[in-house]
C-alpha cells in the first residue's frame, strides 16, 4: 500500500516535462538513443546508439527470465484493489512488473559510462535515477520494480557485462 501511495503522489506532483520525458523513454529505442546523445555530449567521446543495443541484448533474456519468474502484477492492475487508480500514460507494457527492465538497463548503461569516465560518475547515476524515476510518474512499476532492476544490473555488470567496461 505504501508503494501503491508513493506511485500515485509521484504522478499527481509530476511535471508536464516528466511525463513527456516518461513517454519517451518508453520507447526502447528512444532509451538507447538518449544514452548515446548524453554520452557523447557529456564525455566528448563519440557513443552510438549500436554501442547501447550490443549491452541490451546481451543482457536481455536475463531480466526477461526474472518477470516471468516473479511474475508481478503492474501497479495500475493492482490500485483498483486497494481502492487507488493509477492511470498509466504510456501503452501497456505486457510484460510483468518486477525488476524493471528499463532501470535494469540505465543503472547498466550509467555503471558501465561511470567505469569508462569516473569524473562523470555522478552525471550518469543522475540519468539512470531519471529514467527509473519515469516508469513510475508513467504508472508502470512500484518503487522496489526500480531497486531490483539496479541490484539485478550491479549483479550483470559484476557477472556478465565486465568486457563492456574497456
Amino acid at each position: 500500500m505504501e508503494e501503491l501511495n508513493f506511485i500515485v503522489q509521484r504522478m499527481a506532483e509530476s511535471t508536464e516535462e516528466e511525463r513527456d520525458f516518461a513517454v519517451q523513454m518508453d520507447s526502447i529505442e528512444m532509451h538507447y538513443s538518449m544514452w548515446a546523445a548524453e554520452a557523447t555530449r557529456i564525455t566528448g567521446k563519440e557513443y552510438d546508439i549500436d554501442y547501447f543495443w550490443r549491452i541490451g541484448t546481451k543482457v536481455e533474456g536475463l531480466i526477461d527470465y526474472l518477470k516471468m519468474y516473479y511474475n508481478r502484477p503492474r501497479p495500475y492492475q493492482l490500485a483498483p484493489e486497494y481502492g487507488k487508480k493509477i492511470v498509466r500514460i504510456i501503452k501497456d507494457p505486457r510484460t510483468a512488473s518486477y525488476p524493471s527492465g528499463h532501470a535494469f538497463d540505465a543503472w547498466t548503461f550509467g555503471t558501465i559510462l561511470s567505469r569508462n569516465h569516473p569524473e562523470h560518475t555522478e552525471r550518469f547515476h543522475e540519468i539512470a535515477e531519471k529514467v527509473s524515476m519515469s516508469r513510475v510518474v508513467a504508472g508502470v512499476h512500484f518503487p522496489s520494480d526500480l531497486r531490483a532492476g539496479r541490484k539485478a544490473a550491479e549483479w550483470t555488470i559484476a557477472n556478465i557485462l565486465t568486457e563492456e567496461l574497456e
